[in-house]
């Protein structure tokens, strides 16, 4: 969800900057320079969002920053195809990326859900982790373009993602995908929006986690500076009026539901949010789900996932390998 330790987040005016400080990967580095907010483009604020103006202009700010960590490098991984779809949808339509493995003979389907703290990341910037999981995994990976906050908040993200979900079952064959076996993956806020699906969907048989944040409350967040940066990626997600602590936000704090599937969760050792990860896999375990928890020597993958660099890659042919032994390959 959240690719900050930001150590300073300061808005001051709009003749003025806001500025993240402070790494935790080497790769988030070009994104925590100074963002102008002046280049900003003026945006209505929704009626229902917890934002102040300011606020507003800071999360736009950031998620740009993020973006502009994810232009390029790493290793872009070739599969057999790729193909852009748009797709109706609850609200409209939603557009999707279709990869498909070298292999012809592959079986199965993931649907993967991008991270970027909720506001920030896309179909594009995690091309290379989509092209990686699916080649790793000999699957066919359908990456969800859902709409951002703060142009939206929840729950449209996961109706977006909930809407692809049903057109596999309904329609995936036409695109040449099978609905079963079925894996949902996600990094970060796609490894949220991943375990909420897992939890309540009949279809998905496996999940893949890759550093989630799993409470909204993130009671277990002892940074400062983490604190404050996940408060206000949380405030521009969640709208008012909204239980954060809802099982669509924060799957930590809910019962596990009977059936839930066998599921992969990446770790990050020196991950801020590793202690709520930890307590999920922990958690998963104790309701007799079959966890299989990989620890890698890093923190919060963000980009160097995204990009499928040296640092991200492990973590990811990881998660593939665990998909292809999951549809009994």
């Amino acid at each position: 969800m959240f690719w900050v330790n930001a150590s300073q987040l300061i808005y001051r005016s709009s003749k003025e900057t806001c500025r993240l400080s402070g790494v935790f990967a080497p790769a988030v580095t070009s994104f925590l320079a100074c963002a102008s907010l002046l280049s900003l483009t003026e945006v209505a604020q929704e009626p229902q969002s917890r934002l102040t103006p300011q606020e507003r202009e800071q999360v736009i700010a950031i998620g740009k920053q993020i973006d502009g960590s994810m232009v390029s490098g790493g290793t872009k991984t070739e599969v057999g195809s790729v193909k852009d779809v748009v797709l109706p949808a609850s609200d409209g339509s939603v557009s999707v990326r279709i990869y498909k493995p070298v292999t012809a003979a592959s079986r199965g389907t993931v649907l993967f859900i991008h991270g970027g703290a909720f506001i920030a990341g896309s179909v594009q910037s995690h091309d290379n982790m989509a092209r990686l999981i699916c080649a790793t995994s000999e699957a066919n990976v359908v990456s969800v373009e859902y709409t951002r906050p703060p142009a939206a908040m929840h729950p449209t993200q996961l109706n977006q993602v909930r809407s692809v979900l049903g057109w596999l079952g309904r329609d995936g064959k036409k695109e040449g995908l099978s609905a079963q076996p079925l894996a949902v993956c996600g990094d970060s806020a796609g490894g949220n929006m991943s375990a909420v699906l897992a939890r309540e969907s009949k279809s998905v048989t496996f999940a893949v986690l890759i550093n989630p944040v799993v409470d909204a409350t993130h009671a277990s967040v002892t940074n400062p500076e983490i604190s404050f940066f996940t408060e206000l990626m949380v405030k521009a997600y969640v709208p008012k009026d909204t239980d954060v602590k809802d099982p669509s936000l924060s799957p930590l704090l809910s019962d596990v539901p009977k059936g839930h599937p066998a599921t992969f969760i990446a770790i990050g050792d020196t991950d801020p949010w590793r202690a709520e990860q930890d307590l999920y896999a922990e958690k998963l375990k104790k309701a007799g789900v079959s966890v299989e928890v990989f620890l890698s020597p890093n923190g919060h993958l963000g980009p160097d996932g995204a990009l499928a660099t040296k640092v991200g890659a492990p973590t990811l042919i990881a998660a593939g390998k665990a998909i292809k032994s999951a549809f009994g390959r």
